[in-house]
């Protein structure tokens, strides 16, 4: 396992502390970073699994994706953790 922390910082992103404690599979190292309107995305394609990653400065989303619809199964701010 590794932190949201390693991820962020593999593409130089400012993680806030609230959401350093969460852990990921180290699967997320492999992931494939963008940053567009002011969002960054962490895309993650593999044999097992696609997810995606989305974080704009106040809100974390953790999609999954099945048959190429998305699906939020998790979304994180400083206030409330929802999960799906």
């Amino acid at each position: 396992m590794m932190s949201i922390l390693e991820l962020f910082d593999k593409d130089n992103i400012l993680c806030p502390e609230w959401l350093s404690y969460l852990q990921l599979e180290d699967d997320w190292m492999e992931s494939i970073y963008s940053y567009e309107d002011g969002k960054h995305t962490w895309n993650l394609k593999n044999d097992f699994k696609e997810a995606r990653i989305t974080f704009d400065g106040e809100e974390y989303n953790f999609y999954g994706i099945d048959g190429g619809e998305m699906f939020c199964l998790e979304r994180i701010t400083e206030d409330y953790v929802m999960q799906y």
